[in-house]
């Protein structure tokens, strides 16, 4: 699991029927003094918008139960988080 934040919402012509009704946002994933690497994409099981903070499972078999079978989906958006990690309480 990984932290991140919304940092844009991702729009293509083409989709993959597995996201049907899902948004594909890109993430910026970090920790407790500064961002923790790369923007990466992942597909919204929860409703996140841009400037979330969320929890992200970024082993392929969390998105492949959640979307339900063979998907081409590394990372998928679990939890909106309520307060960032260096802000949430120990």
């Amino acid at each position: 699991m990984i932290a991140g934040r919304v940092v844009a919402s991702v729009a293509g012509t083409a989709r993959h029927p597995a996201y049907a009704g899902r948004a594909l946002l890109a993430v910026r994933p970090y920790r407790r003094g500064g961002a923790l690497g790369p923007t990466f994409l992942a597909l919204d099981a929860v409703g996140a918008g841009l400037g979330d903070d969320v929890l992200v499972g970024r082993p392929p078999a969390y998105a492949r139960e959640l979307v339900g079978g063979p998907a081409p989906v590394r990372s998928i958006v679990l939890g909106i988080l309520d307060a960032p990690p260096e802000e949430a309480s120990p």
